[in-house]
């Protein structure tokens, strides 16, 4: 084979020749790399003086044994060590995760009130299709709950554990929890539920969990206020606070937290509060239970100022912490007062008491002090009671206003100043009302009779009509009440109403010798409950007392040696006494020995007697009286007209006329 060589051809640059294509120019590039690399493995290969290695040839080295025997324990070793990790792997797969054979489910609501009981469900279902054992639950609470009770029992002291064993392919159950959630409004309360288990055909633990959380959205403690919605400034204003337990479990430890507004002074408050704080203190309430914060206070302002007064409630946990529970706010709003009122009763504007058949006499001044006119006003009086006391069929009023069941009302056609009523003018009117002569009580919850007095405006004309007159313009409020109506009687008796020798002694009585009588007194009350009643009575000087005494209501009757006087005391006695229950009765012996100046005369045996007590509705003192009883016996049936002392032989003398009259009627029968 003859190689042939490829001829060199010359490259001019200053001549014009054919440029080579792209194939052609990656062609040559190819090339070129080929004998590069080709001369790059002859470099590598050739051996020291620039000569070429004999491929042909190739000489083994012998390899040692010691290397050969460390490379396989190397590789034993190493198959060992995976063979064992593959085993643990196998043996113990699922440690610590999440378990896939357990299904487990949390149900409770998703919102609930603060306070309210709830129930929560944890129900378990084993999907696998073998059994597990070695089940537990366990309950994490959330705080705020306390436990009461679940079913089944649980297994810990913390009622947070549930021992389960086995679970068989297929099947589950259910734990139920009970208790209550308190906490703020609007927060969240998450429970989590964790449960333990080992397949029957594994030996690992595995775990199934589940959480479920609820929302706080209102409380179970009803918070309300009531306050007036507009007030004059400077003038004391009546503010009512009630929370009430709507739950079936009674609440402890609430805390109720007054914000005042800037330029409110509180003048009283019924519970009061405690000196370092604006606030009240609840031991407990209990369930279905509603309490009241009765406050007083003063609102210093300028007409259109607007006042927030703001109260919230809430539970004190055991680390002291505050758990609103609800919040309430009222807007007052101070005005100027369009048309001023003033009643008066008895010439008083305070609450009073009055006696049955009085009349009371009412005067009603008003006056314009806006700074507009004010036309066709009418005005009413209003009478609220439950009971009426007042007898409007006897009102006496000059005006001849509308009476109508319990109110009398005025206009201009009654009244012409009420016509129009320029700025800063005034007017007054008078009229009389008598109270009831009796009112009968017929049941016990007929007591504490009252009427509230007071006049208002029900219709006007004015340039300011965005002015509420019916709740601006009314009078000062006055309560009259109804004093209870006591009756005391003291009679004298030698034979009680059967005919029953009550007393001793020579009957009438006769000089020298010493005859017994008994006393009684009786008490009986309507109306309203009385305290410390008190009945006495002084005896004459020759009048004995014999130490003999009863009474069916408080106190033993006592007599006083140094004042000679009988007294009788109850503590309390009922309201409508002697009408719905029986009287309160005592009785005691008194005794006399006539002397000869006394003959022919009737003897007092006590003097008048007095009755004192407190009405506890009023507040008024009550008193009143019976007159004396002499030895006429004046109810004694059997032994009255027999009070005139006698002598001894004119008693004789009687007697024998008694005897005969006896034989003569005798002698009349047998004929």
């Amino acid at each position: 084979m003859v190689e042939k060589k490829a001829k060199k051809i010359p490259v001019t640059t200053g001549k014009k020749m054919n440029q080579p294509s792209d194939s052609e120019k990656r062609s040559s590039q190819e090339k070129a790399k080929s004998e590069s690399g080709v001369n790059t493995l002859v470099s590598i290969y050739r051996q020291d003086h620039r000569q070429e290695i004999d491929m042909t040839r190739l000489e083994r080295k012998k390899f040692s044994k010691k290397r050969l025997i460390l490379t396989l324990l190397v590789i034993l070793l190493v198959m060992f060590a995976a063979a064992s990790i593959a085993g643990f792997f196998i043996f113990n797969h699922g440690q610590g995760k999440k378990g896939e054979s357990i299904e487990l489910t949390i149900t409770a609501p998703k919102t609930v009130d603060s306070g309210g009981e709830i129930e929560i469900e944890v129900t378990y279902l084993n999907k696998d299709n073998v059994a597990v054992k070695d089940a537990d639950l366990t309950i994490l609470y959330p705080d705020g709950f306390y436990f009461s009770h679940s079913e089944p029992q649980a297994q810990n002291e913390a009622n947070t554990y549930w021992k389960i064993d086995r679970i068989g392919s297929g099947t589950g159950g259910k734990i139920k929890i009970y208790g209550q959630i308190i906490g703020d409004l609007n927060s969240t309360k998450t429970f989590l539920a964790s449960m333990n288990y080992t397949p029957a055909n594994f030996n690992s633990v595995f775990e199934a969990k589940s959480s479920h959380s609820l929302e706080i959205t209102a409380s179970i403690i009803e918070l309300s206020l009531e306050t007036p919605i507009r007030i004059v400034s400077g003038q004391e204003t009546e503010i009512d606070v009630k929370f009430k337990n709507n739950s079936k479990l009674p609440l402890s430890n609430l805390k109720i937290i007054a914000a005042f507004p800037e330029g409110f002074s509180l003048t009283e408050a019924d519970p009061a509060m405690p000196e370092d704080g604006q606030f009240w203190l609840v031991k407990e309430l209990a369930a279905d239970t509603e309490n009241i914060i009765k406050l007083k206070g003063v609102f210093q302002g300028n007409p259109g100022d607007a006042k927030e007064i703001r109260f919230q409630i809430g539970l004190i946990m055991n680390e002291g912490e505050f758990r609103l529970q609800s919040e309430k706010s009222a807007i007052i709003f101070i005005v100027k007062p369009e048309l001023n009122l003033q009643l008066t009763i008895n010439g008083s504007n305070q609450e009073m008491a009055v006696d049955l058949g009085d009349t009371l006499e009412y005067k009603v001044t008003y006056k314009n002090a806006s700074d507009v006119e004010l036309r066709a006003v009418m005005l009413q009086a209003q009478f609220v009671s439950e009971t009426s006391i007042l007898d409007l069929t006897k009102v006496n009023d000059p005006q001849n206003g509308t009476i109508e069941e319990k109110s009398i009302s005025w206009g201009a056609l009654q009244i012409q100043g009420l016509s129009t009523i320029v700025p800063q003018a005034e007017g007054e009117f008078t009229f009389s009302i008598p109270a009831l002569s009796v009112i009968s009580p017929l049941k016990e919850t007929d007591r504490n009779f009252s009427v509230d007095n007071y006049i208002k405006v029900t219709a006007v004309e004015s340039e300011d009509t965005a002015v509420d007159f019916e709740k601006l313009s009314e009078s000062n409020h006055i309560v009259v009440k109804v004093n209870s109506k006591v009756n005391l009687e003291t009679e004298g008796r030698y034979y009680s109403e059967e005919f029953e020798k009550l007393g001793s002694g020579p009957l009438p009585p006769e000089v020298g010798e010493t005859t017994s009588y008994r006393i009684f007194w009786s008490v009986s009350n309507l109306y309203n409950d009385l305290e410390d009643v008190e009945v006495a009575a002084i005896l004459p000087k020759d009048v004995f007392w014999t130490g003999r005494a009863t009474s069916s209501t408080g106190g033993a009757v006592t007599f006083d040696v140094s004042t000679r006087t009988v007294t009788w005391k109850i503590n309390r006695l009922s309201a409508n006494t002697g009408q719905l229950f029986p009287k309160a009765d005592a009785n005691f012996e008194v005794s006399i020995t006539p002397t000869a100046k006394q003959e022919g005369k009737l003897m007092v045996l006590i003097n008048d007697s007095s009755l004192s007590a407190r009405d506890s509705f009023t507040n008024y003192d009550i008193e009143t009286s019976s007159p004396l009883v002499t030895t006429d016996l004046e109810n004694d049936i059997a032994g009255q007209g027999r009070g005139i002392v006698v002598s001894k032989t004119a008693d004789q003398n009687l007697n024998q006329s008694s005897d005969l009259n006896q034989n003569n009627n005798s002698n009349v029968n047998s004929n």
